[in-house]
Formats: structure tokens, C-alpha cells, sequence
């Protein structure tokens, strides 16, 4: 089995004065190159890690897709996106809130992607 390894954009990424991540990805690159980095990560790939932090974090990883550790819940087929908002809501809102109030950097997916085409009449 090949194992990916962190790429220099990965670390060049990593060593951004950034907070907050978030990914489609289910991989672990992004964590890894920030550990790498000597940064303290806060991987949130689940409804219920995203309510705890862990102490002394200073980078928050949101996993909005999931993660290869638990491939269960990862959001791949139609359906999964279809039921997104309702099976993964916490993730939903929290984007909502860090749309409107926060920097943070997207890796891996685009303004295009259905989770984050909001309807205005929410």
C-alpha cells in the first residue's frame, strides 16, 4: 500500500499564521504538516469532536468531509451530500459562522461545492 506524504505546499501551508482549516479531504496531510510545524492540532472530523477543543491547539482542522480513520462517515455518494446538513449539521453551522466572521483557509474543494451553497432564504 503507497502512504501519501506531506508535499512543501503542504508545509508552506502549514507554517501560514492561520487558525482555522478546512478540508474535503479525508487524508491526514494537512494535520501531519501541521504537527510538522510544531503546532498543536485540533482535528474535528466528527459531530462530536466538535463541540470539546483540545488544550493548548493552535491550529483547528475542520474536516467537513470526514477522515480516512473513520471512512463510515465519510460524505461521498449524492446521498451523502443530499443528507449532509441534516447528518453533519454542527459542521454546517459552524462554517456558516466562520463564513461570516472569521479567516481561515479552504484546501480542497471550491465555492462550487454543494455544502457551502447556501440559499440566502435560510
Amino acid at each position: 500500500m503507497k502512504t501519501a506524504q506531506p508535499t512543501e505546499n503542504h508545509e508552506l501551508v502549514a507554517r501560514l499564521p492561520i487558525r482555522t482549516y478546512w478540508t474535503t479531504n479525508h487524508d491526514t496531510l494537512i494535520e501531519d504538516s501541521l504537527r510538522g510545524a510544531d503546532r498543536v492540532v485540533d482535528a474535528k472530523i466528527s459531530s462530536e469532536n466538535m463541540a470539546t477543543s483540545i488544550r493548548g491547539s493552535d491550529a483547528v482542522v475542520c474536516k467537513m468531509h470526514g477522515d480516512v480513520s473513520q471512512p463510515q462517515d465519510a460524505v461521498i455518494t449524492k446521498d451523502d451530500y443530499e443528507r449532509y446538513d441534516s447528518k453533519r449539521t454542527l459542521f454546517s453551522e459552524k462554517l456558516k459562522g466562520d463564513l461570516i466572521g472569521n479567516s481561515f483557509c479552504f484546501i480542497g474543494f471550491s465555492f462550487t461545492d454543494p455544502n457551502i451553497d447556501f440559499d440566502a432564504e435560510e
